[in-house]
């Protein structure tokens, strides 16, 4: 299972600016992929062209060799978990989404323990937090059997509970081969993927492994800093402790001598 972005172009309208231009990308399955850059750039956007909620105003996206045509074209391989997970839900409970998922009511109350989420089953979902929303949003996604997720700022609202049951979703998935791709500048979800691609200036910006994209990520970006810090000292193979350095500069130089000493 692949997705393919061919020289893709999009704009709202012929009016409007254009978000995408000659934009390429593949993705590699099974894999975690963060795709960040700053607000405007076009991540949501570029969720929506891969999930077939909108149309490349030329160019072409591919799900496994077969062109991209709409929702329908996609739904038995993809699932899309939009920033507002009222979209996703259908209510009135998860418990109620959880048997839409024909999986049994036991397996589906052993599933609830097992998440930590059986406190919620019977809450009407509106109740809900936000965050407690697009975290049961986020679970009723990765059992459904989809080999593509596609989440759009998951973590908003999100507390350190919230965070450790998506961390762990995220390592279920990896190990039975599903690929999820994250649409957020939050530096919470950045230890936890394996692939990140910034969007900037309409295309792919920088791509690879999170070690090698946030080595420049700083002098080439406009994200924010802390992100690189944070995910650079979750990086046991590094090997040492990242010095309390202000300047970029200085951090940067510490960086690239760790790596070359590692390469």
């Amino acid at each position: 299972m692949e997705i393919q972005v061919q020289n893709v172009h999009y704009q709202y309208s012929k009016d409007s600016r254009e978000i995408f231009h000659s934009l390429t990308w593949a993705s590699q399955f099974p894999e975690i992929i963060g795709i960040l850059g700053v607000n405007g750039c076009g991540k949501s956007t570029f969720l929506r062209l891969l999930g077939g909620l909108i149309h490349p105003t030329s160019g072409k996206i591919l799900t496994n060799g077969e062109v991209v045509t709409g929702i329908s074209s996609v739904k038995k391989n993809l699932c899309f978990v939009p920033e507002n997970a009222k979209l996703f839900l259908v209510g009135p409970t998860l418990r109620k989404e959880v048997y839409r998922l024909k999986i049994g009511e036991q397996e589906s109350d052993r599933l609830l323990e097992d998440f930590g989420l059986l406190h919620l089953a019977d809450k009407k979902l509106y109740a809900l937090s936000e965050g407690q929303r697009r975290l049961v949003a986020i679970w009723l996604a990765f059992q459904l059997n989809r080999q593509i997720i596609l989440l759009d700022e998951p973590t908003i609202g999100m507390d350190i509970q919230g965070k450790e049951l998506f961390s762990k979703l995220l390592k279920d998935a990896t190990a039975i081969g599903k690929t999820v791709i994250i649409a957020s500048n939050d530096s919470r979800i950045l230890p936890m993927v394996e692939r990140i691609s910034v969007i900037q200036n309409k295309g792919i910006f920088l791509d690879g492994s999170p070690k090698d994209v946030l080595y420049n990520l700083e002098n080439t970006t406009k994200l924010i800093p802390n992100q690189v810090v944070r995910l650079i000292s979750s990086m046991n193979d590094l090997g040492g402790k990242i010095p309390p350095y202000t300047n970029i500069s200085q951090l940067n130089n510490y960086l690239q001598q760790i790596k070359r000493r590692n390469s």
